[in-house]
């Protein structure tokens, strides 16, 4: 009796490619042929170039001559990556009783970018009729890559409002850098004791638009002539 072995791949697709956010665990998967002759068990390894953490399952399979068993590549990408940053991983495939089966796949995963931001803080101002007032917050940027970010204010009362600071509303950050924000705003000079307003300024990611930070400035005319100034401590 003549054996020969069988046709076809070990390991199929012998590339795996995903664009995969930090801070998650991306799948792959492979299906495992025994292309010999014979049973055999087959072990199965990982190399992580990056030194992420990747693991297969399961780490040995019996195969009969020409069976096939599906195979699950983990690869958890660490969080705090930039967008576009590349890692290859490879499985290796081999059989324990026959040295010539053997066999490597790679996964590819790129870092998907993302938006996020904060701007800060919320803020409650005394204000007296026909005032200009100032109000200055900070906006930071949390996404992985170059970002811009537009500025906008709404007046729940109607009040007079622009934004100084940035220039045109528009603002383009790197990760983890930050911007001022000037919003400036005209108090009616007909405002009457206990008048408030409530102001709403939003900062929306270019990238997503569906990524938005947004605060509250609050601001109210005394409920009477006596009522004491306001005092802030700031820490």
């Amino acid at each position: 009796t003549t054996t020969t072995a069988i046709t076809g791949r070990m390991l199929d697709p012998l590339v795996n490619e995903a664009t995969v956010l930090p801070g998650t665990t991306y799948i792959y998967t492979h299906t495992l042929r025994n292309t010999g002759s014979l049973a055999d068990t087959f072990l199965l390894s990982t190399i992580a170039t990056n030194g992420w953490r990747v693991t297969a399952s399961p780490s040995t399979v019996f195969l009969q001559a020409g069976e096939t068993q599906q195979i699950e590549v983990s690869v958890l990408v660490p969080a705090g990556l930039a967008a576009g940053q590349l890692d290859y991983s490879y499985l290796k495939v081999q059989a324990l009783n026959s040295p010539q089966l053997n066999a490597t796949a790679t996964e590819i995963t790129t870092i998907k970018q993302f938006a996020n931001m904060l701007l800060s803080p919320n803020q409650t101002v005394i204000v007296q009729p026909g005032q200009q007032l100032d109000l200055q917050h900070t906006l930071l940027s949390l996404g992985n890559a170059l970002d811009s970010y537009t500025i906008t204010a709404e007046s729940e009362q109607g009040w007079p409002i622009s934004i100084i600071v940035p220039l045109n509303g528009t603002v383009s950050l790197q990760p983890k850098a930050s911007f001022p924000v000037m919003i400036r705003i005209q108090v009616p000079a007909n405002i009457t004791f206990g008048a408030v307003d409530r102001v709403s300024i939003v900062a929306t990611s270019h990238f997503d638009p569906q990524v938005k930070s947004s605060v509250v400035a609050v601001l109210r005319y005394p409920l009477s002539p006596e009522e004491p100034p306001e005092t802030r401590h700031y820490l």
